[in-house]
């Protein structure tokens, strides 16, 4: 056969299996042109029963729960002086006690909310006489918390006074005077914490007295005056009139000499004894609810939420807590990233030393107990009818038949894996899903 008639002949012959495939090829409709073409080969992880855990650590600072620093003015035609420490830096101040003298006067420490905003005498009445009150019978003291200023209230105020080995005050002018300085301050933003006196403070100007009157102990001294019923007239002439005995001094419950404090605070500094430096604070107290600050990246912020347990430790202290409420939107540091920043009020008492300082914490995100049913993230998709996998169908030579759809619900995540639960079908543990395809 000559080389042109083989040309000719081949060329035919290709002609033809051209003809006969791409008649084929029309044959077929497009979904099966595709399968026919471009077979679909999945890539299959197993479903496994594993524990889930993930932990985030880092660095943060410890502060005081505030500092309050207390002025006062001496009674009045008297210079100011400290004539007394009877507590020193570090001691516990006790509720109802002294922590200065002051032109021997003294501060007391009593247990309230909200500070006074006036001068309280008998016969007062109102919600800042029930604080009182209710101070007094945290001092010991059995008293109605009735909102009445009367002879009881007046009997414990003079009680705690001389307890602390000092006259009650019958004179308003002869008692330390207060100050607008005296206020709780937080401190520096690397060396204290928020101080929650300040809001304390501002609610008193708003505050109104709440419906009815606390209930008293059973065996609690009423206030209230009692009506006098007139004794019988007496047979016989009638005595001679006995001179009427001299009224008993007024109580005073002085605002600049009782100082209220949400909770028992720690002695920070106490001027020493003489003439205090010009516009110092003669004593000083760290309210207690030290704080710790750290700040979470991103990623810790999607893995993390409110009530999450963190671990905060320095130097053999620590303490477990939970986050609390955080923050939806990041703060962008000077550097352009953005962190969520995160404040702990602490329970346990953080050592004095650690104040100002460095410490760690450590959130372990997940469960210690395996979940039944772990996979990759990869795995899990979401679609218009919910969060599904695709389990791969067990299949022997042949065709694979396609992926069954199982609709679960996402329980836990770490480390590039979740737990899942089964809402719709059927997966065990041992069963392939699908996380892509080659």
């Amino acid at each position: 056969m000559s080389a042109r008639r083989a040309v000719a002949t081949g060329a035919a012959v290709l002609g033809l299996v051209a003809a006969g495939v791409t008649g084929g090829w029309l044959l077929h409709s497009p979904d099966e042109r595709i399968a026919v073409t471009v077979p679909p080969t999945v890539v299959t992880a197993d479903v496994r029963s594993a524990t889930l855990t993930t932990r985030y650590d880092g660095d943060g600072t410890f502060s005081a729960g505030g500092v309050l620093a207390v002025h006062v003015a001496p009674p009045s035609g008297m210079t100011a002086v400290v004539t007394a420490s009877p507590r020193s830096a570090g001691d516990v101040a006790e509720w109802c006690s002294p922590v200065v003298e002051v032109s021997g006067r003294p501060v007391l420490v009593l247990h309230g909310e909200i500070p006074l905003h006036r001068d309280l005498t008998v016969g007062d009445e109102g919600a800042d006489v029930r604080r009182l009150q209710s101070a007094l019978r945290d001092c010991g003291k059995r008293v109605a918390v009735d909102g009445v200023f009367g002879q009881a209230t007046a009997a414990a105020l003079t009680q705690v006074y001389r307890r602390a080995g000092y006259a009650p005050v019958t004179a308003a002018s002869s008692a330390l005077q207060p100050t607008d300085a005296t206020a709780a301050e937080p401190t520096a933003p690397d060396a204290g914490g928020a101080v929650s006196t300040v809001d304390h403070v501002v609610r008193a100007s708003a505050e109104t007295d709440p419906d009815g009157t606390d209930a008293a102990e059973p065996d609690a001294v009423d206030d209230r005056e009692q009506p006098l019923t007139p004794p019988a007239p007496a047979a016989g002439p009638a005595p001679a009139p006995s001179p009427s005995p001299s009224p008993a001094p007024t109580v005073v419950a002085p605002r600049g000499e009782l100082l209220f404090v949400p909770s028992a605070p720690r002695v920070g500094s106490v001027a020493a004894p003489g003439l205090p430096p010009a516009d110092a604070p003669v004593a000083t107290l760290t309210l207690a609810g030290d704080r710790f600050r750290f700040v979470l990246s991103a990623a810790q912020r999607a893995a993390v939420s409110e009530g999450t347990p963190v671990v905060v430790s320095r130097d053999g202290w620590s303490e477990t807590t939970t986050l609390p409420s955080l923050p939806d939107l990041p703060t962008v540091d000077d550097t352009g990233v953005p962190t969520y920043p995160v404040e702990l009020v602490l329970t346990t008492e953080v050592p004095s030393a650690s104040y100002g300082q460095a410490g760690r914490f450590d959130i372990t995100v997940g469960s210690p107990d395996p979940y039944e049913l772990v996979v990759p993230v990869s795995a899990v998709y979401d679609t218009p009818d919910g969060t599904v996998v695709l389990r791969a169908s067990d299949a022997e030579g042949g065709t694979p038949p396609p992926p069954e759809k199982v609709t679960v619900r996402v329980v836990a995540s770490a480390e590039g894996h979740v737990a899942l639960e089964v809402v719709a079908g059927s997966l065990r543990a041992g069963d392939q899903v699908v996380v892509g395809e080659r």
